[in-house]
């Protein structure tokens, strides 16, 4: 029976897995994106170009001086190093990164159902399996030379090995998500701190786990912290520091996604705006205090103003439509797109597009969940994740593009609280019914509503003992081993 079970989740897995990988390849091989190496791209590509050329790791172009810089990180000219060097054609190494990142992106999918297997049933599993192949941002995003693929790739590798390493107690597995998720940190530094922040709160909270704790925490700062040595040292360019207090500034502007895209179409108000936030970029850059002052000042003018506009930008980030970019679910123009083109395809968005506030919605219901529960780990770290970055792009800038490699995360979440939702229906229902038998119809009875109204509080409202049928081909913790057993 275990083998059967394990044999229909492997199926599932590898058939999500070529959907996933047939859609995004289907998607750019049809759509035409319109001039594909411009703002983040044209930055990306330029460090890859300096590393190929020049061994530096530079922004510059054209005539300027090589000198090293920080102002993105090198996850994602790394992994453009190794196509640009051994493809000359523009064209056809074009197509290779999109079919490169097309398998990332299938892979990913893979990962989390690897990932969310021990939490779901079997028809759980298919409906996850399905949201996670046909999410529109997901099958864009392949398309452009931006980080998010791979930065998505890096994250759901790390959370499943993670997971995996704790639920056996696999020092090499553990250091191998710590890793991956240091990876994910020289990708996007906004990933960096969070694998660290959790070890080190599990070293203080956890006695009896702190070598393992341990190990995650020195594994998972490893890489990043030597970035930030090489950084100190050598920096001599635009630097890290500077890109954040850029997203910091604008960030705190309410108007500034309004004011760029009027400013993009020529608009005077749009123009006046921007060169007002990019006023106070100047300060903040060359002064990272003054720079806070005039953010504070302007905040102290109108605080209710600004109290709801932080205040709503958690459900921004979830948002569908990608603001600073072509719109709706496109980084770049993109012409021909079959999700437009394609009527299956265009209802199949539409109806996405619909369900995605609601799906915000569940993912939160599904982080309180889990967080709350004793054995689901894994899922209690996909929703540490999940609250961390929606915090952490709270304070700095909230824009539904950053949120696209966390979308896999944010469906499993959703589908973890649709689970419990209809397991708690089913478990109320099945009461209700033992103790209608049991105290038989109120018509008849006049202490039955009573008696029942007892039992029910004492048998029905304890939610957090309901758990899922774990599937046989989950990994058999003994009560030692177990975290849940302290």
């Amino acid at each position: 029976m275990a083998s059967t079970t394990r044999r229909g989740t492997g199926w599932i897995i590898a058939i999500a897995t070529l959907a996933a990988f047939a859609l995004r390849y289907w998607f750019f091989r049809t759509a035409y994106v319109v001039r594909p190496v411009r703002g983040d791209a044209l930055d990306y590509v330029s460090y890859a170009v300096n590393l190929v050329q020049h061994h530096v790791f530079s922004l510059a172009s054209g005539s300027a001086p090589r000198v090293p810089d920080s102002y993105r990180d090198p996850g994602y000219p790394l992994f453009l190093v190794p196509w640009i060097a051994a493809i000359q054609d523009a064209g056809l190494r074009y197509w290779a990164l999109q079919c490169a990142q097309a398998a990332l992106g299938a892979l990913t999918v893979t990962l989390y159902l690897l990932l969310a297997r021990h939490w779901f049933r079997k028809g759980t599993l298919i409906a996850l399996a399905s949201l996670l192949a046909i999410w529109p941002h997901s099958i864009t995003i392949s398309a452009y030379l931006v980080s998010e693929t791979l930065l998505g790739f890096l994250v759901a590798a790390g959370l499943a090995w993670t997971a995996e390493g704790w639920a056996r107690q696999r020092t090499r597995d553990l250091v191998g998500g710590a890793l991956l998720f240091g990876c994910a940190g020289l990708t996007n530094s906004v990933v960096a701190p969070f694998l660290p922040l959790v070890a080190a709160i599990g070293w203080l909270t956890l006695r009896q786990y702190r070598k393992q704790f341990g190990i995650i925490f020195i594994a998972a700062a490893l890489l990043p912290a030597c970035w930030t040595i090489r950084n100190l040292t050598t920096v001599e360019g635009p630097s890290s520091n500077s890109r954040a207090m850029i997203n910091l500034v604008q960030g705190s502007w309410p108007d500034y996604h309004s004011a760029w895209l009027a400013s993009s179409a020529g608009d005077a108000g749009g123009v006046r705006t921007i060169k007002s936030i990019d006023a106070e970029i100047a300060v903040a850059v060359h002064d990272h205090k003054a720079g806070l002052q005039e953010i504070e000042t302007r905040i102290r003018e109108h605080p209710l103003h600004y109290l709801a506009w932080y205040a709503s930008k958690p459900a921004l980030l979830w948002d569908w439509s990608l603001r600073i970019a072509a719109g709706h679910i496109y980084v770049f123009p993109t012409i021909n797109s079959p999700l437009q083109n394609n009527g299956l395809a265009w209802h199949v968005t539409q109806v996405l597009a619909t369900l995605n506030p609601w799906l915000g919605l569940a993912m939160l219901v599904g982080c309180l969940l889990a967080l709350i529960e004793k054995e689901t780990h894994g899922a209690k770290l996909t929703a540490s994740l999940l609250m961390y970055i929606t915090v952490i792009y709270g304070i700095f800038q909230s824009e539904p593009r950053y949120a696209v490699p966390f979308r896999g995360a944010e469906i499993a979440m959703a589908v973890f609280a649709c689970t419990r939702l209809i397991d708690a229906c089913k478990h109320i229902y099945s009461t209700r019914r033992a103790v209608r038998v049991e105290f038989g119809d109120s018509r008849h009875n006049a202490e039955a509503p009573k008696a029942r109204g007892l039992w029910l509080v004492r048998n029905v409202l304890r939610l957090r003992d309901i758990q899922p049928r774990i599937q046989p081909c989950a990994p058999r913790i003994s009560e030692k081993a177990s975290p849940s057993s302290s």
